[in-house]
């Protein structure tokens, strides 16, 4: 098994249940609910979906990325997606023109497809897939593009919950956990080159005594 399938199989699957049990209200992301206290809707926001099409999308996404080829190990994309999860569902609450609700994965999947990119392309090739993932939503947030007068009527309804934000966040998250396992790397290395000192063994007693 692929090492980021699991913690992808495992929020697409959650997903999948939270939608199909009709929990996605119940789970939210909420600002006021987060005020009341609700702190495990920085969580769970993101396995709830307006409806089945986003949903699937979402779905579709990850299943691409976990058939992928990728390095890294099982314990660094679990680490990955956690840092999505909770700097995603952190960083919304600081956005400047206040959220109120928000739900998906898009967010996640930002951040996983960016360390994807990170450990598996060239470092040049990379740096262009990390300006393209981050260039849609900028462009959404600067207004210029509009995600809802793309298509017809029904495609402009089916964007109207996109967040370009969380897709920020969940890229800065991915990026982030890279740079951190790059940097214990190369601290594992240096430690490693350096080793501890090696001390000159003392002579026997007895051999000294025969000098």
């Amino acid at each position: 098994m692929r090492p980021q399938a699991a913690p992808a199989a495992t929020i697409a699957t959650a997903a999948i249940l939270t939608h199909l049990l009709g929990l996605d209200g119940a789970l939210e992301w909420s600002r006021s609910a987060l005020a009341d206290g609700e702190g495990w809707r920085l969580l769970t926001g993101h396995l709830s979906h307006v409806h089945t099409a986003h949903l699937i999308g979402n779905v579709l996404a990850l299943a691409l990325l976990a058939a992928l080829p990728l390095s890294g190990g099982g314990r660094f994309w679990w680490l990955v997606t956690a840092g999505c999860l909770l700097l995603t569902g952190a960083g919304l609450l600081l956005e400047p023109d206040p959220l109120a609700t928000y739900r998906g994965l898009s967010g996640v999947s930002y951040g996983l497809w960016a360390a994807a990119a990170c450990t598996r392309l060239r470092p040049a090739l990379a740096v262009t897939c990390l300006a393209a993932l981050a260039g849609i939503p900028l462009a959404q947030l600067t207004g210029w593009l509009d995600v809802r007068a793309l298509g017809n009527a029904a495609a402009g309804q089916a964007t109207a919950f996109v967040h370009p934000s969380a897709h920020l966040w969940g890229l800065a998250a991915g990026c982030a956990a890279v740079l951190g396992r790059l940097w214990l790397s190369s601290a594992h290395g240096r430690s490693r080159r350096s080793g501890p000192a090696t001390a000159t063994p003392c002579p026997h007693p007895q051999t000294a005594a025969r000098r």
